[in-house]
């Protein structure tokens, strides 16, 4: 399989084994599960980073604070919008009703 590829106004890490990115040279731990794959963080302000993984979003970053929180629920996620509207992410958010399955597989 590919590795993901993300825009040029995104900036690019690869997570180690334990989970962890470097952030100005300090370990911010994120999850082992994507150990050694490249994650995006797309700037939301000279702080806050929304951290994805190919196409998906999996949190946000506080780059001063070094934390990472989870993604507001979908009804939250619309800063701006309109109820019905798409979400304004690049990618559609996971909880987007009108998301499309990566797979058609489902776990056994």
């Amino acid at each position: 399989m590919r590795e993901p590829e993300y825009d040029g106004d995104f900036l690019v890490r690869r997570v180690t084994v334990g989970g962890q990115f470097k952030w100005k040279g300090e370990k911010i731990f994120v999850s082992e599960t994507l150990g050694g794959e490249p994650i995006g963080l797309q700037a939301e302000d000279e702080r806050m980073y929304t951290i994805y993984f190919a196409a998906f979003p999996l949190g946000r970053f506080d780059s001063y604070k070094r934390t990472i929180s989870p993604l507001p629920r979908e009804d939250e996620f619309k800063v701006g919008a309109r109820e019905g509207e798409i979400p304004p992410s690049p990618a559609p958010h996971p909880l987007h009703p009108q998301t499309q399955k990566v797979s058609g597989m489902s776990p056994v």
